[in-house]
Parts: C-alpha cells; structure tokens; sequence
C-alpha cells in the first residue's frame, strides 16, 4: 500500500500532470529473523513521508534499536573432572551467522546468555554473549550484518558507516541457539596414566 501511496499527481498547465515520488524520503526497509518484544510496538500511526500523509497505517516501534533475548543455555559437567575440559571446544550456534567459538571454562557447567541488538536503519546487530562464569557479565561481542534488507526504488541512497570487523550473515537454518560440545577422547581416561607410556619390560 505504501508503494502506491508515494506517488502523488499534480496539475502542472505544461504537461497536464507530473507525478511526485515521496518514496525518497525513505531510509530503508529491513525484515528482522525475530518477532520484537511487544512492550517495544506501540499503536499504529499513519506513514508520514516528508509532507505527505500517507494514510497506510503500521504499528510504531519505541526504539531504533530494540533488544531481542535469545534465552540461556545450561550445559553440564560430564565426569565432574578436568576430563570436562581436555580436548574439548564448545561452538555456540546462533541464527544468521557463522558459530562462535567460547573457551570451555566459560560454558561446562556454566550457563550462557545471548542477545541481539538490531539497528533497525541498517539491519546490523551486536550479539553479546554473557557466561554466568563471571556473573552473568559479557564474554563475546561482535556485529553481523542480518542481510535481510528489502529492495525498492528511490532516489536517495543513504550510506553506511564502514566497519570490517563486521560478518555479513546469511539464512543458516538456526532459529534458536545451541552449544556443540566437540571432545576427544582422553587416553587411558578410567586408568592410571593419563598419556601412552612408550616403554615395557619384565619386573624382577
């Protein structure tokens, strides 16, 4: 409905009518992998473009960077030993983009927090990640680019900031998050020795 709305005839004595596009006064259109915390949606309002009242009505979001809670992950101790750790990589898997790699004293028998906060101009989000290893505080933090800009015509391009610490990210599959625990086996785990002993001869 807003793409018809933009446009808007006038007289013009020339040439009997000239059409106006208010569609430049657009930022962006973007399409979020999440649904939004319904305290951040307020009541519908009418589009305005520039002067133009549009008419098209859409819910108002309160933020230009609202919030999302993935949740938390648990992920418990499976021998209660140093074994937990040895040979082991945690990979936390999380939606539009690639798996994040965290040291395992800050996953095995800890539990991991996730959050995303979207620019809702560009579409790019910072994931902070928290272990309550340190009381919940943030471990890792980094800026994926969600890609899901929507296409459409105007005359105006806005551009953005250049960062090249960011991951363009891309539909994965992963709608909620989870740990993989990657482990090895230990050597001789239940025995004595806890590595291969190369030598062996007769007791006297």
């Amino acid at each position: 409905h807003l793409n018809n709305a933009r446009f808007v005839a006038s007289d013009v004595v020339t040439t009997g009518y000239a059409v106006y596009d208010y569609g430049q006064f657009i930022l962006g259109l973007i399409q979020l992998p999440f649904s939004l915390d319904p305290s951040y949606i307020l009541q519908p309002e009418s589009i305005r473009l520039a002067t133009l009242d549009s008419k098209v009505m859409a819910p108002v979001v309160s933020t230009d960077k609202p919030r999302v809670d993935l949740g938390s992950i648990y992920t418990p101790r499976d021998t209660d030993t140093f074994l937990d750790y040895q040979n082991t990589t945690a990979l936390l898997h999380l939606p539009r983009t690639e798996a994040i790699n965290i040291g395992t004293e800050y996953v095995i028998g800890e539990t991991i927090t996730v959050e995303y906060i979207i620019d809702a101009y560009t579409g790019r989000a910072t994931i902070n990640i928290g272990s309550s290893k340190i009381g919940g505080d943030i471990i890792v933090s980094k800026e994926v680019d969600l890609g899901v800009n929507i296409p459409y015509t105007t005359l105006i391009t806005t551009r953005s900031a250049e960062n090249t610490s960011i991951t363009l990210g891309g539909d994965n599959h992963v709608t909620t998050p989870y740990i993989e625990i990657v482990r090895y086996d230990a050597v001789l785990a239940n025995g004595f020795w806890t590595v291969p002993v190369p030598d062996e001869d007769t007791l006297d």
